[in-house]
């Protein structure tokens, strides 16, 4: 984050010196925290580099086209991704917007957070480099699970004859390694359960 950013360059500085030089390396994947580190710079006086610039520039360009083609895409307006940043195939049959694995990983993270925004469903899906964000109206038509934080779910009964148990969803992500969410009980236990197994209370189970 860009928080243990600044803690890292504060360790630069020694009592007695006055000068100091920070390298810090920023993968791909931790992209997305470029406006709060251009943010933290010119707070501090130092000049932002122009590589820096550059990419919070294109970003916000990226940011822009994508809110454009989400609201179309909630309005169920006719349209065509173009060429431009955004992009990827769109079936205007089942309304589902898939984004060309191409797309790095951190502009992907944007996209899921852009997409809770405006509220439509969104899940990722496929192992890199082939993995791939789709953006839809309805959560039915998406290749993986997709769940809202705070929504009430059904869960499957684990023997035969038992009754269907209800619980509440605290973190909707999908964990890939096992295919679970966390969900909170009537009694308040909070438990990973598998994803498969847990259906909205608002679509009949």
């Amino acid at each position: 984050t860009w928080g243990e950013y600044a803690h890292c360059i504060g360790r630069t500085a020694r009592p007695g010196q006055r000068n100091g030089r920070a390298i810090t390396f920023l993968p791909e994947n931790r992209f997305w925290i470029v406006r709060e580190l251009a943010g933290l710079l010119q707070l501090s006086g130092q000049q932002v580099p122009n590589e820096l610039s550059e990419l919070l520039g294109s970003d916000r360009a990226f940011l822009l086209e994508c809110r454009e083609a989400m609201q179309r895409l909630r309005a169920s307006e006719p349209w065509v991704p173009g060429e431009g940043a955004c992009g990827g195939d769109y079936d205007a049959e089942r309304g589902l917007w898939t984004l060309p694995p191409t797309l790095p990983s951190y502009r992907r993270k944007l996209l899921h957070w852009l997409s809770d925004e405006l509220g439509l469903p969104h899940v990722s899906s496929g192992v890199v480099p082939n993995r791939t964000l789709h953006i839809s109206l309805d959560r039915n038509v998406l290749p993986e699970r997709f769940f809202l934080e705070g929504e009430e779910v059904v869960l499957r009964p684990s023997a035969p004859g038992a009754e269907p148990v209800h619980a509440i969803v605290v973190d909707p992500k999908v964990l890939r390694r096992d295919r679970t969410i966390l969900v909170r009980f009537p009694d308040g236990v909070k438990e990973y359960v598998p994803a498969d197994a847990a259906k909205p209370y608002t679509i009949s189970a």
